[in-house]
């Protein structure tokens, strides 16, 4: 999620990459939430 390609040139993601990844789950827990509410109140 954070843009590492894993290509063999390439080192270890650091932490930024990390940092952004860990958002961008974040982002996807809270819009599953979301959804889960909105199912929820529409009974």
């Amino acid at each position: 999620y954070g843009g590492f390609l894993n290509r063999k040139g390439d080192g270890y993601p650091g932490p930024q990459t990390i940092w952004i990844g860990l958002q961008r789950c974040r982002d996807f827990v809270q819009g599953i939430e979301a959804m889960k509410e909105i199912e929820r109140r529409r009974g």
